[in-house]
């Protein structure tokens, strides 16, 4: 099939999805959702149900703005892949070769540690969240520091252990190699570009747009009640992004393209097609026949889904849960 043909496809496909997304509001009982759906190159559905804010009864859009979580952390990675594309990094270099000053608790795992193994869930570290969860005064670089304090639970690739501080720290080598922050690098080198311009970094960013959604929970009554936004800037690389998914399926077109923005190509194809590929095993076990085991890439989950190449990654931070997954063979993306 042609691009066109597979978006003409794709569009028939969805023809009767606004009323089981609608129904799915009430099912899950959830304030309102936003879906997006790119094919043959283009957006070809975009739609918001439910509310972004219930108390004013204003409607979901596919402008407003979410929280979209750990779907971060592909984003960082690909800022990393520019820089290996610039000569600045190399994946499997030791870390300590760009951040000297690196240190975990085991001093043969810091000397070996690389790029790569920050962004593959393979540190030996398990989670430690409660170093930066709450936390609003330390410094990304302090963080740096204290990894040297926390305690491993594995040797280096043993195992895959999910954790937020070293894609923190990937974004902190990422603003260090480009001579400014993880935030302006991001904005300058992907954003801009992809011409995200209400994406941002920053809860308190996204309450300043007329068009943003609120965190709300579900209580012990089955009630939705609002809750305050998460603040988590410090570890912002790992999951800080705010977006919405008519922006976000440009981040999708452009991973489908082998990343390009239009016609300029913003990350070698070679590179990205290794951010793609699996590189971590997860250990877990698929709990549907359809679906295969998953492994881990640099940033992303990668499956086969009912026979389908899929790559994808979930999001959740308080009041939010995004899902963004793409399947590269069949140019398909939501």
């Amino acid at each position: 099939l042609s691009a066109e043909q597979r978006a003409a496809a794709a569009r028939s496909a969805l023809d009767d999805f606004d009323g089981l997304a609608g129904r799915a509001v009430e099912g899950f009982n959830v304030p309102g959702l936003a879906i997006a759906v790119v094919a043959g190159g283009e957006l070809v559905y975009a739609e918001g149900f439910g509310h972004r804010n219930l108390e004013n009864d204003l409607p979901m859009t596919p402008d407003s703005l979410f929280a979209i979580g750990s779907t971060t952390k592909a984003m960082t990675v690909t800022l990393l892949g520019m820089l290996v594309d610039e000569g600045k990094l190399a994946w499997d270099e030791p870390l300590r070769t760009y951040l000297p000053a690196f240190r975990l608790a085991d001093p043969s795992i810091s000397e070996r540690m690389t790029p790569r193994d920050l962004v593959t869930h393979r540190s030996g570290l398990p989670r430690h969240d409660l170093l930066w969860y709450n936390n609003n005064t330390s410094s990304r670089a302090e963080l740096v520091e204290r990894l040297a304090h926390l305690e491993l639970s594995a040797d280096l690739r043993e195992k895959f252990q999910y954790n937020n501080l070293m894609f923190m720290t990937a974004g902190y080598l990422a603003g260090r190699l480009s001579g400014t922050t993880w935030e302006e690098a991001m904005r300058a080198r992907l954003f801009d570009p992809l011409g995200m311009q209400r994406s941002n970094f920053a809860v308190s960013e996204s309450q300043k747009d007329p068009d943003h959604a609120l965190p709300y929970r579900e209580n012990d009554d089955d009630d939705l009640e609002r809750i305050p936004f998460r603040e988590i800037d410090l570890v912002g690389p790992a999951g800080s992004v705010n977006s919405s998914v008519n922006e976000m399926g440009r981040w999708l077109l452009f991973n489908l393209s082998g990343g390009k923005a239009g016609d300029r190509a913003l990350i070698g194809a070679a590179t990205l097609a290794d951010i793609h590929s699996p590189h971590m095993t997860t250990g877990a076990s698929p709990e549907r026949p359809d679906i295969s085991v998953s492994t881990y890439g640099m940033g992303w989950s990668i499956d086969t889904y009912r026979g389908h190449r899929r790559i994808s990654h979930g999001g959740g931070i308080d009041g939010f849960i995004t899902s963004v997954m793409f399947f590269p063979d069949d140019d398909l993306g939501l």
